[in-house]
């Protein structure tokens, strides 16, 4: 399992990140309607997932069939155990990003 900091401070911003021993990059946009949204991107810039809300305790990359995409589950987990989607600020407390291969 690997946790992936994020900043709690901006609304727009990616991070990369090696998923599997390959590099991704992660994009992460708030909508203050609808909550936060993700893009993932593989390392040749083929775009694998466009906007997918995000769900707490749902993995991220369901349905994904492009054999480019990682092949574990990325989730956000609510700690608090309340199971709410993340708010605006809510990422590191009480909202992380994990990620677990396909051997966990």
């Amino acid at each position: 399992m690997t946790e992936i900091e994020l900043p709690n401070d901006k609304t727009d911003f990616t991070v990369k990140v090696p998923l599997d021993g390959s590099p991704y990059t992660l994009r992460f946009v708030w909508n203050m309607r609808s909550g936060w949204y993700c893009q993932c991107t593989a390392a040749d810039g083929v775009v694998l997932c466009a906007q997918r809300r995000i769900i707490s305790d749902w993995s991220m990359l369901i349905g994904v069939v492009d054999e480019r995409a990682p092949p574990g589950l990325l989730m956000m987990f609510d700690l608090s155990g309340a199971h709410r989607l993340p708010g605006k600020t809510a990422f590191g407390s009480p909202h992380q990003l994990v990620y677990f291969t396909l051997e966990e």
